[in-house]
Parts: structure tokens; sequence; C-alpha cells
């Protein structure tokens, strides 16, 4: 395509839904001809509504075809599109609104009341769009300005990217033609498009040659695996995150089958170039079929921006048969503007400049490694309104200073090594790049984040970090420093980490992940982290929301945990969560939140931090992650009971010693008939479970079932017709899940909803567990209420009392239909109470 013949991104739109009218470029469902008449009719809207050109319009709204139709609509009629990213704190965007005079806003149902100054239009194509009137576009040119982007602000202010026309359209072919994009492409589109990564790698780079769209809203890893078995996805760009979290899980996953399995996938997933280089690639190729069957077969490459991705992924992907390019951009370079052909992806290299975009070094030093400057068609036109830092960022040629350093090999690819203002000089005069040492320590499994940067020493610099570790218990400081002196054996002297510290918090970043090290240094500084053994690590960083939708997700915990303050590196084990407690919180959250939680993602959550970035990230979908695979799955329990009359025996001796000694009676017996149903009671001791038993009515007994932990299932070698289904009760989604089991089966089941015994007579706060399942299934819950077993057999004591006068009793509830209740949380505080009812009688 010919760049010259176009003056605009009007031109460009135009040409593009023109030439390929009849191709689907939206979800499956909306064509390019169809989205130039929205955009047209959009833009005939705002017309009409007096936006004229150069008029600014903001756009707040999640990834779905209306955002790129209405990018599309506001810049082909001449006005300035400032995509606003959805993640920041409410209180951010008035500012940016008034620092470039915005006039209107489109946005998402969920951002009404989030921009309240301005006149505000829905992002919905139902709506704001006029198909009346002819819409012709002003006059205009390459320079003009389509878009301000505001910088991430890793430093001190944000400033205000101008993106003209031609830095749009230039950058998004030139990409598209040399990575050879096609019209049978089908593109994933993950990525957050207020990122200009993600606008040209998501939406323009393709749109340029005809490619296909596929959403997808939520970053849940099933989700996006069933995205790409659903469609033939051949193009999907991604941040490193995401990348290091697919081979992360991958990798635990094949763990966790088997320790032989593991070791030769890992041999594999180490040395499969050697082998293919010796010829046995079809081996390797048959190993990890799978996987690539997992990410859908029509792929060609994957694309990977906006950070460094480590380089053990790069090289594990690759050894998989993989082909990943990283590229390389800037806001102020419209994004991509170096990335490697991804038939020719030189390991390391971020690529050589794209057509018309050039790049040289200055200052290189010995090593050749200097700064790195670059001009051409995807800079920008400057920052808005801030003449002193055009003056710093570009030169006499109108080179524009990076920041970054880096070198070049004979062929022009681009090595990053890293940030001019991040260099560590030493007092021998030798050059430190900290994002070096960042990489080659994230290698260890210990390291779960850590930022390196110098701090003064005798007339110069010394290397300093400040460490994350995997696991936080008391010995943390130690493990680290055991784990430096192990790594900087791989280190020449100068470049060794010697002196460090522990952050028990996450490491403070912007919305697009980078580190703030300034914030950094004034935490060290402050003596938030423990820089000595003999410290103290303490959380000190209350949880502080980013976003209206991460406040939403804090204020809600906060009212769950009933805690005044949160901070961001508490875990669940310090509000004593188990894994019952922790469905109890998933069910509330789910509901409170309207989101659908992957329980085994909030499981391996570390921090509450970790807690609030998977929520917030997590579309609103209306339904339960759980659902599907607890209630919808093949039924796994296996009924293997047998008549046994002795069963009857034992339960026949057990009532008359408990009648007998302790006089124990069953109030309201006529009301336990269980017949598919859940009965619930609450649980003083172990003699809840006898007594419960011979209540029971006779015929009902081989139907009624309780889960039992599986490390005692020796118990049913020696009591084979225990009604017991035996199961790891450390994995609640199975419990969860064979408990429905029994249900979905026509069987009854027994659960005490507190969990454990109580330890002073009282019922305890009842986990959703029971509430959830009766919900869901619509089965009827019996309430049973145990009195006198504690004063019996408290779990303090080893054996019952067999005197005093001490006397039990059983009392049986109304049954409780769950559809008179309208949420979980409703019905299990209905229960509880009918628990209670019966205890007050005693």
């Amino acid at each position: 395509m010919n760049n010259t013949l176009l003056n605009s991104l009007y031109d460009f739109y135009k040409s593009r839904c023109e030439l390929f009218h009849s191709k689907i470029l939206f979800d499956n469902t909306i064509t390019y001809g169809e989205a130039w008449n929205l955009a047209s009719a959009r833009a005939a809207y705002l017309r009409k509504q007096g936006v004229k050109k150069g008029d600014v319009i903001a756009l707040l709204a999640a990834n779905n075809p209306e955002w790129c139709i209405t990018y599309m609509s506001i810049t082909m009629m001449g006005a300035v599109v400032l995509p606003l990213d959805p993640n920041l704190p409410a209180k951010s965007y008035p500012d940016m609104l008034k620092a470039v005079k915005c006039k209107a806003a489109f946005v998402s149902d969920g951002y009404k009341k989030v921009l309240k100054q301005v006149k505000l239009y829905p992002v919905s194509l139902s709506k704001a769009v006029d198909y009346r009137l002819n819409f012709t576009p002003p006059r205009l040119s390459r320079d003009d300005v389509a878009s301000y982007v505001f910088t991430s602000g890793t430093t001190g202010k944000s400033k205000i990217v101008m993106l003209s026309h031609a830095n749009v359209f230039t950058t998004a072919i030139g990409m598209a033609e040399y990575e050879n994009f096609k019209p049978g492409d089908i593109n994933l589109c993950i990525l957050p498009l207020f990122h200009v990564y993600a606008l040209c790698a998501n939406f323009t780079g393709p749109f340029a040659c005809g490619g296909a769209f596929v959403f997808q809203p939520s970053l849940k890893g099933p989700d996006i695996i069933k995205s790409l078995a659903d469609n033939p996805i051949t193009v999907f760009p991604a941040a490193p995150a995401l990348w290091e979290l697919f081979m992360d899980s991958i990798v635990q996953k094949v763990k966790a089958e088997s320790s032989l399995k593991f070791a030769v996938f890992s041999f594999f997933l180490n040395n499969a170039h050697v082998l293919r280089a010796i010829g046995l690639g079809f081996i390797v190729n048959k190993i990890f079929h799978p996987i690539h069957a997992m990410f859908g077969l029509s792929h060609r490459f994957f694309i990977s921006g906006g950070a460094p991705l480590k380089s053990k992924y790069v090289k594990y992907y690759r050894n998989m048969g993989f082909t990943l390019v990283e590229g390389y951009g800037l806001t102020e370079t419209t994004g991509p503007i170096a990335i490697p052909h991804y038939r020719a992806n030189v390991p390391g290299s971020v690529g050589r400049p794209a057509v018309n975009n050039y790049v040289k070094l200055k200052n290189p030093n010995e090593d050749g490694i200097g700064e790195i400057w670059l001009k051409g068609d995807s800079v920008m036109l400057g920052y808005y309104k801030n003449p002193k830092a055009n003056r710093e960022a570009f030169d006499e040629e109108r080179y524009f200073n990076t920041g970054d350093l880096g070198r070049l090999d004979r062929d022009g690819n681009i090595f990053i090594t890293g940030r001019v203002k991040n260099v560590i000089v030493l007092s021998s005069g030798k050059n430190v790049y900290p994002e070096e040492l960042e990489s080659y320590y994230k290698q260890s499994d210990r390291i779960a984040e850590i930022a390196v940067f110098g701090i003064e020493d005798r007339g110069g610099e010394v290397p300093y970090a400040v460490v994350v570790p995997r696991r936080k218990d008391p010995n943390a400081f130690n493990t680290i420093k055991e784990e430096f002196r192990k790594l900087n054996q791989g280190l020449p002297d100068y470049k060794m980490v010697n002196s460090f510290a522990i952050s028990l918090d996450t490491l403070p970043v912007n919305t697009t992940r980078k580190l703030l090290y300034n914030e950094i240094r004034k935490n060290l500084e402050a003596g938030v982290y423990q820089a000595d053994a003999s410290e103290n690590a303490v959380p000190r960083a209350v949880l502080v929301a980013k976003s209206p939708v991460e406040e939403a997700v804090i204020n809600t915990l906060r009212k769950r945990l009933k805690a005044g303050e949160l901070y961001a590196a508490q875990t669940f084990r310090d509000f004593k969560i188990d894994s019952l407690g922790l469905v109890d919180l998933s069910v509330y959250l789910e509901e409170a939140l309207s989101v659908s939680i992957d329980l085994g993602r909030l499981k391996s959550a570390e921090t509450l931090q970790d807690v609030v970035n998977y929520i917030a990230g997590l579309g609103k979908t209306g339904g339960k992650s759980m659902d599907s695979y607890i209630f919808n799955s093949p039924i796994k329990v296996k009924f293997k009971r047998f008549f046994n009359p002795m069963h009857h025996v034992m339960i026949g001796l057990l009532k008359f010693i408990s009648m007998r000694l302790w006089k124990v009676k069953v109030e309201n017996s006529e009301a336990l008939k269980c017949e598919n149903c859940i009965i619930i009671a609450n649980h003083e001791s172990y003699l809840d479970m006898v007594w419960l038993s011979f209540a029971f009515p006779a015929a009902s007994r081989r139907d009624i079932f309780i889960t039992g932990k599986k490390k005692m299932k020796l118990l049913n070698f020696l009591l084979p017709t225990l009604p017991v289904i035996w199961i790891d009760e450390d994995n609640t989604m199975d419990v969860l899940k064979f408990s429905a089991d029994v249900l979905r089966s026509g069987k009854s089941l027994l659960i005490f909803p507190e969990g454990t015994r109580t330890p002073d007579g009282d019922i305890q706060s009842f986990k959703t567990g029971a509430a959830y399942l009766a919900k869901n299934l619509g089965v009827t819950v019996i309430p049973v209420t145990v009195n006198g077993a504690y004063e019996i057999w408290p779990r303090d004591k080893k054996l019952p009392r067999f005197h005093g006068g001490l006397s039990g009793s059983l009392t049986v509830g109304e049954p409780i239909d769950p559809s008179r209740y309208k949420s979980v949380d409703a019905l299990n505080r209905a229960m509880q109470k009918a628990v209670s009812r019966g205890l007050d009688r005693k």
C-alpha cells in the first residue's frame, strides 16, 4: 500500500474498508463495509452535536469493536481522540480532561459516573449514530493531530504525546507489511487498546492488511484457551506477563501429573534446539504437539511487547517450536517502531527500525552501547504545550531521545540494554545496566520481583537491589542472601549485587506494570524494606485502589474481612482463611462484584495486592466460574455401597448407648425426610455424627453421604459400609464437585457448615458452601440443631463425660426452600438462623 497516496486516517480507513468490504472485521459479526458505515454514522452524529476539527473527544471503554469504531469516527472527522486508561483512579481523569480542554467523551456503561466534567456519549453502537446524514470529512493533512496520549509517568509528571494521522497509519502499514499480515489472519485482541502498542498490534496494523479480530475480554487462562480453541487464531500479541503466565501454567500442570513426565518435559524444554540440530526434531514436535494444539494449530507467530520478556521464556517458546517476536517502541513512537521479521528473529534483538524510520547511537562506550535516538514516520509530533520537554527530546536533526541504551549489530538490529537514567556508574568508571542484572537474577525461583539501582558509595555507585521473595517466611532475608551468593558466581565482580533489602509488598509500578524506581528509593530511605537479617519486615504499604474497579474490590474485601485497613502484602493466612473459607470468600466476591472467579487462581494469589489485581482484571460475566465444573461436568462419584445388616446393628448399638448414658432424644423427627436433600447441623462434638446416624430413617441411611478426608480412607477397609466420599479436603474444588455429584445422583448430603467443631459451645459463622450447593441445585435444606454434645465431649477432651446428669438432643427444623432466597448469602443467613433457633429451644 502506497503511504504517499494517503493524507489522513479518513483515507486509510476508507481505502481498507472498500478493498475488504465484504470481509469479516470484528468478532465474526461486523464486516469492513459495515464498520465503515457505523463509523461514518457516528462521525455524522458528532458533527451534528457541534464537534469540529481539532476538538478533543475522550474514549473510556473496554476493549471491543465499539472502541475501535469510535476511534475511527473521532479521527476521520478531524477531532482528536484521547484514549483513557480504565485502570487509573477516578480522581485522575478530571485533570487529564482539563489539560487538553476535552469537549466530550465516549464511555462504556461502567464509567458513566466517572467522567462528570464533560458531555458523555454512549460507546454502544445502537446509540450516538446518525444514518440520515452523509458524512464528508473536513480538509485533513498528514500532520494534523489524531490523538493525545498521556505517558505512563514512571518518573515525575506525565507528558502528553501528540500523534499525527501519518504517525498512526504509517506505523500500522509498516508493521503489517513487514510482518506479512494477510487478509486471512485472525488476531486475538487481549491487550488494552488505550495503549499505543495494542492500538497498532491489535487494531490498525492487521486492519491495514484486511485481518479479522476476536476480542477477548477475560484475562482468565481457561477463557483465553477457549477463544484459541474456538477460533483459528493466527497472530496473538500480548504482554510479557501473559506469556510468562502461560508458560508457568504449562510447567506446573506437567509437574503435577508425575515426576517422570516432568523430568522428560524439562529435558526437551531445555534441549530441543540441540535435538533439532542433530535431526531429531520430529520427536520434539511430537512431545510439544499437545501444547501447539492448545494454542491452536493455525497460529503463525506470537508478539510480545510493552516490556522485555525474560530470556528463559524466549528460549522455552522457541524450543517448543513457537515463533515469538519481541518488538520495541514507546508512546512517542506510536508503539512498535522496531520489530524483527517473524522468520528472521535474531535472539535478544528487537529487530530493525520499520520502513522510513531510522536509528543512531550517541556516545557509545567501549562495548558499543550508547543512547538510542530515533526519527521517522512513527516518531510523534512532540509533547503538547511543553516546549522545554520538546527541546530535551529532539536534537537538531529531529532525532528523538528514547532514553534507552542499546547496541546495534552489523545488520542494524537493535539490542536494548537498559535506560539511560538507570545506568549505574561505578567509581572505576565502568557502567552497570540494572535491567541486565534484573533479568539475570529473575532466573531464580526464589525471587518473585526485583529492582536494581545504584546507591552512592565512596565516590561512585554500587548495585543495590530490593527483592520480593517468592516465599515470605521469617527467614526470607537469609534465603535471598544465599541465593545472591550462588548467582553472583556467574557474574564479574563489579556487576555483583552484594547489598539488598526485602519487601513484603509487591514493588510499586505504574498502570503499564513498569517499576517506579523513585518510589522504591523513597520506601528504602523511609525504612519500609528489611535491609538486615536482624530487622523485621513489616507490611506497611496500605492497599490503595488505582481504578474505580479496584476501589470496589478493596471495599468489598474490607467489608468481608472486617478490616478497617488492608495492606498490600497481607495474605489469606493473616485472616485465618483456610480452603473452605476461600470458597466462602469466593462466593461472596462473585455475588458482590458480579464477576466470575477461578478458585485456583484466587488460591494461588500470594498477597491481597495479587487478589485485587486478579479480580479487578476480570470482566463482568454474571456467571460463576465454578458452575461448569461443579454442576455440569460428568459425575465422578462411584457408589459401591452394599447392604450390610451389621451397619444397622452398629447404629442400633450406638443409639442404645447414647440414650442410656445421655438420654438423647430427637425432636420433630417427622420433618427429617431425607430424599435428595442437604442436611445441615451445628458441629459441637464427635458425637454429632453418631447421634445423627440413628436419627436418620433406616430406609434413607444408605443414601445419605458425608465427605471425609482421604488420609482417613483406611477406615473404609475396616468399615466398608461407611457413607463417606473420600476426598482431599484441601482441594476445595473437589469438595464442592463431589458434594454436587452426590446430590445430582439423587442422594442426600450431610454438611456441618461451620467447617469444624465449636471451640466454646457457641455456633460459629456458617461457610457458604452448603448454601452455594443448595441454591445452584435447587435441593431442599433440612436444618438440625445438636444440643448438649459440647458439654458431653468438648474438643479439648480426649474422651466424653459419662456422668454428671448430662443429656443431649437433636432438634429438626422445618425444611428450607432455596428458591425463596435471592442470593447464596441470604440463604446462608437463613440456614444459620434456623439452626440457631433450634439451639434456643434447648
